[in-house]
């Protein structure tokens, strides 16, 4: 039934019980940590299922990264989906498309909220509720391409002026590839296990695309990885910066050695990522002589 083909979809994109018994994971937290913002003025209760994301990574802080958001997916019937997400402007939040193609598929109500703010995927920060979202044109059923699993989410309200929130950049040329000069760049996201765990980083090297043969995706919007402190498993969503730019953001893949992330300044995606922003005004100059 469809029922149980989106759970078994999202059981095996965002939760396993040998995850939770990750022999490195830390202890639960005992830290009594204060209710989140909820930004229509009510408390939001704390829900204590969470996912995976990276693996070996260093604790981090918010403040060092104040871009990285989790969209969180309350479907009825089903447990709560935690996702992470990238804010780009004042408004909107780009992320992983596939839970979203599954929604509407399957025509199914969720409450879709996005977390800001807070070092926590479950707790802290501002919470905002959402006014739309909009998934890539190419990423529709059946072939669900990897290299356009993408989308953005429209909230309520700004994150402007929140503590620790900020829009992140968007790279406009691809990181190239070099075996004299490897490039070294971060991805953000929350480690495996159960428990309260923190924002953490792992850094990745670019390499040859052809090291990603393995996964069979057309490389056009793709860019091959491998971990050099880490690794990400099932982060989709998560970014991937160089510098101070958003270069690409993890697909829902799960690799000790290699991985393909979609790279923003690929043309498809940088021109639906323009297509979403909101547009620069221009302000009216009024000639001299007229005034």
């Amino acid at each position: 039934s469809v029922k149980l083909i989106l759970l078994a979809v999202l059981f095996c994109a965002y939760s396993s019980k040998a995850l939770d018994e990750d022999p490195d994971s830390e202890a639960e937290s005992t830290v009594n940590l204060p209710e989140e913002v909820h930004q229509n003025g009510t408390n939001n209760q704390l829900d204590t299922k969470r996912a995976g994301r990276i693996y070996g990574g260093a604790t981090v802080s918010i403040a060092d990264y104040p871009y990285v958001a989790t969209v969180t997916f309350n479907i009825p019937s089903y447990p709560l989906v935690y996702q992470t997400g990238v804010i780009i402007s004042d408004t909107h939040v780009v992320t992983g498309a596939e839970t979203f193609a599954i929604i509407v598929s399957n025509n199914l109500t969720a409450v879709i909220q996005v977390r800001a703010g807070s070092d926590y995927q479950d707790q802290n920060g501002f919470i905002f509720e959402t006014a739309d979202f909009k998934i890539h044109d190419q990423y529709v059923s059946p072939s669900y391409l990897p290299g356009y699993n993408m989308a953005v989410v429209t909230i309520k309200g700004s994150f402007s002026g929140k503590a620790n929130v900020k829009p992140i950049a968007l790279a406009t040329s691809p990181i190239g590839v070099s075996t004299s000069n490897i490039v070294n760049f971060v991805s953000l996201g929350w480690p495996l296990g159960g428990g309260s765990k923190l924002l953490s980083r792992i850094i990745m090297k670019l390499v040859s695309n052809d090291c990603c043969s393995s996964f069979n995706c057309s490389m056009l919007t793709l860019q091959c990885s491998a971990g050099v402190q880490g690794f990400s498993c099932r982060g989709g969503g998560s970014p991937v910066v160089c510098g101070n730019t958003l270069c690409g953001i993890q697909l829902n893949l799960c690799d000790f050695s290699f991985s393909p992330f979609i790279t923003v300044p690929a043309a498809s995606i940088s021109t639906f990522l323009a297509s979403v922003q909101p547009k620069e005004k221009k302000l009216f100059k009024c000639p001299c002589n007229s005034c």
